[in-house]
């Protein structure tokens, strides 16, 4: 991790299931970027602090609902997971209206490699197009992200993100976790999101409580 660091590597600590003084102490140790899977309950922990640490990154990775996309524009940074046309748009048409009161700088398209019907994501084969429809709407499209399927081997995923990304000159690639995330960077990723290989057991990278 420190080489992929040192090398301008980013990891992202998902901390929707972790308290405030434990964000925190994150912070105060030198960490700023910081991964969340819902809005509303992000905007009400963290919405009033946001004036206080200026150098916070927060990245969404949660499903971005359309009544949701104001919200997000305002609180996140990052946003991960555009996954269709519609919502593109959408994020078009808010970021027209919300101008500088938006903190988005960056968006990830979010490719749904495996078909997962209960994933997110833009499957491969419509995911070129969904990238060239986001650049005509001038978004700030700088990566792809891509979950794998649980319990498969994460290698084809992660190799063939990286290529989409190279073959449309994207820099980042989201992609590596908990438990895969050496191989994610063998493969090229540039960002990798870490939430149960650092406070334990409760909640995973993909904010699923486990027991």
């Amino acid at each position: 991790m420190r080489d992929f660091l040192r090398n301008g590597g980013e990891l992202y600590i998902a901390t929707e299931y972790v308290t405030v003084d434990t964000f925190s102490l994150l912070y105060d140790a030198g960490h700023r970027h910081f991964a969340e899977k819902f809005v509303i309950p992000t905007s009400a922990r963290f919405g009033p602090l946001m004036a206080q640490w200026k150098d916070l990154r927060l990245s969404c990775y949660g499903h971005l609902q359309t009544n949701k996309v104001r919200k997000a524009l305002q609180l996140f940074h990052s946003i991960e997971t555009i996954s269709s046309e519609s919502i593109a748009l959408l994020v078009r048409q808010q970021l027209d209206v919300l101008g500088s009161a938006s903190h988005v700088d960056q968006l990830l398209i979010q490719v749904n490699q495996g078909r997962e019907p209960q994933k997110s994501g833009v499957w491969p084969e419509n995911a070129q197009r969904l990238i060239d429809h986001c650049r005509d709407l001038a978004l700030p499209i700088e990566g792809l992200m891509t979950i794998p399927h649980r319990g498969q081997d994460p290698l084809p995923y992660f190799r063939s993100l990286r290529a989409l990304a190279d073959s449309n000159g994207l820099h980042h690639c989201q992609m590596g976790m908990t438990d895969d995330w050496p191989q994610a960077v063998r493969c090229g990723a540039t960002r990798v999101r870490i939430g149960r290989g650092i406070f334990g057991p409760k909640a995973d990278d993909n904010g699923i409580v486990e027991g």
